[in-house]
């Protein structure tokens, strides 16, 4: 499942977003804590509001960008500066293959 929303700024396909309720955008996500996303498709700016708007996918199969090496048989998914990694010690809930 995707939907369309508001970025703080043009990020990169792959790169995992979270919402910022103060600035009412999806910004870099620094953590896997929060409801969280990927970026989709590449992102586009209105021309009149010069705001940035992407396709973000919220659920399903999802290509993110990663932070280091994932291990061959994947693991838990955290996230850190909008990337992914394993790290199977910590409380993730979503998973990495």
């Amino acid at each position: 499942m995707f939907c369309i929303v508001k970025l703080d700024n043009n990020l990169e396909v792959g790169t995992v977003v979270q919402y910022d309720t103060t600035a009412n955008k999806w910004t870099t996500a620094i953590s896997h804590q929060d409801t969280i996303g990927v970026v989709s498709q590449p992102a586009h700016q209105d021309e009149e509001t010069q705001e940035w708007w992407a396709q973000v996918t919220f659920a399903g199969v999802a290509f993110a960008l990663a932070d280091r090496d994932i291990p061959d048989q994947g693991g838990k998914l955290n996230v850190s500066n909008g990337k992914v990694f394993v790290d199977s010690s910590s409380d993730g809930n979503g998973i990495i293959a």
